[in-house]
């Protein structure tokens, strides 16, 4: 009986320990097929995801050309200049020209501060945008390694870029003396129309403005020009041209406050057939004769041309360029914050 019992007993604790380990394989088991299913139900989603994306996100075009080294006459053969590759099919049906235009943008930009003022200017109009952008950039050798880089890693679909070296247009410009900060800089927006001959409308904008709206709105502005407008401008937010300066000479010619160029539409056709490079040629010579030097750059020059040529000027509102500083009188074009557009 004593040993029939152990016998039993043992029998016994062999069946359970084996029922123990049983349970804990099928335990294990049945969790690794819980975990294994998991993985692929995650597996089968993220690949759903990664598919409707690569269908659905538009691809970049971003056009950077006339390198450097590679301009080497005044003009620049800038290859697929308004071509817009976009993938996205809510536009295919549009008719290019016409409902899908392009918003042609200039800037000047040299050395690194400008390149960061730049880059921040960039980011506010393509935080607002709803049209396809085609940037044009003048710039030195400074802010060509900077920007191509830059444009070159951002993820930017329905963008093209331009670069244009500043070096062979420095010479039509830098014999005028010019005492703004700038410096020669200040004044290439009078040649843009020489820079730009492939394309006729352009909004030309400052580095140190940030845009705080859809430009679609100031763009749609070229529409009321009359036939002889081609310069879209706010009028100076101050009394600059109307004091007499420290030397007991007035400041350049102009009508009123005169006009700010922080800001500018620009129809490059009207421009080059009215061969607006004589014309702001022939009135600097002029008014240098008096004057001596420039202190605003570009600015005095158009507001010269301007005085003698009012019928070229379309009056923009001042809500497009609000010129912020101690000694403007910004106030009054705007009654709350929501108002302004452009600012520098």
């Amino acid at each position: 009986m004593v040993n029939n019992n152990n016998f039993s007993t043992i029998n016994n604790s062999f069946r359970l320990s084996h029922l123990i380990i049983r349970l804990k394989y099928d335990w294990c088991l049945g969790m690794a097929r819980s975990w294994l299913r998991c993985f692929l139900v995650l597996f089968f989603i993220s690949s759903l995801i990664f598919i409707y994306a690569t269908l659905n996100v538009p691809s970049v075009d971003i056009k950077s050309t006339n390198t450097l080294t590679s301009m080497i006459t005044p003009k620049f053969e800038i290859t697929n200049k308004l071509t817009f590759n976009v993938q996205d099919n809510s536009l295919k049906y549009f008719n290019y020209q016409e409902k899908c235009s392009i918003i042609h943008i200039a800037m000047v930009c040299s050395g690194y501060n400008s390149t960061q003022s730049l880059i921040t200017v960039v980011k506010s109009i393509l935080f607002y945008r709803s049209k396809p952008l085609h940037f044009h950039f003048i710039i030195d050798h400074i802010a060509n390694r900077t920007l191509k880089i830059l444009f070159d890693t951002w993820n930017l679909p329905q963008v093209n870029v331009s670069f244009y070296s500043d070096n062979i247009w420095i010479p039509k410009v830098s014999w005028i003396p010019n005492k703004h900060y700038s410096g020669v800089y200040g004044l290439l927006k009078l040649i843009l129309p020489e820079i730009l001959t492939d394309i006729n409308r352009v909004l030309v904008l400052d580095t140190d403005v940030t845009v705080l709206t859809d430009l679609t709105n100031l763009w749609n502005n070229f529409d009321d020009f009359n036939n002889y407008e081609m310069l879209g401008l706010v009028e100076n937010q101050s009394d600059w041209y109307k004091k007499i300066l420290g030397n007991g000479i007035n400041p350049w010619p102009a009508i009123g406050n005169g006009f700010n160029t922080g800001v500018i539409l620009m129809d490059l056709k009207r421009l080059r057939e009215r061969n607006f490079f004589n014309l702001w040629m022939k009135t600097c010579e002029n008014v240098l004769k008096k004057y001596y030097e420039v202190s605003l750059a570009d600015q005095d020059i158009i507001n010269a041309v301007i005085k003698e040529e009012p019928s070229i000027v379309f009056t923009l509102d001042c809500t497009w360029n609000v010129q912020l500083s101690d000694r403007t009188m910004s106030d009054q074009c705007y009654h709350n914050a929501k108002q302004i557009q452009v600012r520098p």
